[in-house]
């Protein structure tokens, strides 16, 4: 029984450890390695920001968020009109 006991308090400590270290928050880098400008966006933590050639942005997801999500864009110009769609000012 002892050891039953002593397995089942490994279990639960192994089983916190996880879910501890699940816990961290997330830091994305993002460099631009084209010969043109660039604009990534990050939702819902990040928004958008300019990239020119050679420069790197940085995002911070912190923890408890569920999701993020990165994306390009390319050739949308200040207005960010997307190849004639308008793209969010995300």
């Amino acid at each position: 029984m002892a050891s039953g006991a002593a397995a089942s308090s490994v279990l639960s400590l192994l089983l916190l450890a996880a879910f501890a270290a699940s816990a961290r928050a997330a830091t994305f880098t993002i460099t631009n390695n084209c010969g043109s400008t660039v604009w990534p966006a990050a939702t819902p933590v990040g928004g958008g920001t300019q990239l020119d050639p050679g420069q790197t942005w940085t995002v911070d997801v912190p923890v408890g968020t569920q999701s993020d999500r990165v994306w390009g864009r390319t050739g949308t110009g200040v207005t960010l009109n997307c190849g004639g769609a308008r793209c969010p000012d995300a």
